[in-house]
């Protein structure tokens, strides 16, 4: 883990963009660490492994729509944890096929379970933004909203079902 070779995706402020990443020197590989959980797993392992904090953190900066329609994601720029690594070896490896290589089986898997009565699903966000968020959304999410420039009446008013809650 304390190689200089050895990069955790993690995107916090200090997280460089895994594209501006130059190639290994000497042609010597990359050590990709990847926290698979979800985004509240993944930050209580963080948190709590001092191991984690010797990598070089990366982040993505990418323009991809999950592919994992049989689950709802936080937002529509939220990728499973097959989908990041595609995304993370395609930037290392210079090599953008990479990701759909990579993301086939799941596509295949959401397919699936789609012909056998699975349902698409849309982002969290998505069905807030058009009043389709039926459950009762936190304070913390409401906040979350507020700091990216919406307020909570703009969000209450597309959608009867959302009410603050503690």
């Amino acid at each position: 883990m304390k190689s200089p070779n050895t990069l955790l995706l993690y995107p916090d402020s200090e997280a460089e963009d895994i594209e501006a990443i130059p190639q290994a020197p000497g042609g010597q590989p990359y050590n990709l660490v990847l926290l698979d959980g979800t985004w509240g797993q993944a930050k209580g392992m963080f948190l709590h492994n001092e191991v984690f904090s010797w990598p070089k953190k990366v982040k993505l900066n990418h323009s991809t729509k999950s592919k994992f329609v049989i689950r709802t994601q936080p937002n529509d720029m939220s990728l499973s944890t097959l989908e990041s690594t595609a995304v993370a070896l395609a930037a290392l490896e210079r090599r953008p096929e990479i990701v759909d290589i990579l993301s086939r089986p799941l596509e295949a898997l959401c397919d699936f379970q789609l012909q056998h009565g699975a349902c698409k699903h849309d982002s969290k966000v998505y069905k807030i933004e058009n009043g389709l968020w039926n459950k009762t959304l936190k304070k913390k999410y409401l906040k979350k909203f507020e700091k990216d420039g919406q307020t909570v009446n703009s969000l209450i008013d597309s959608s009867n079902s959302i009410e603050p809650s503690s």
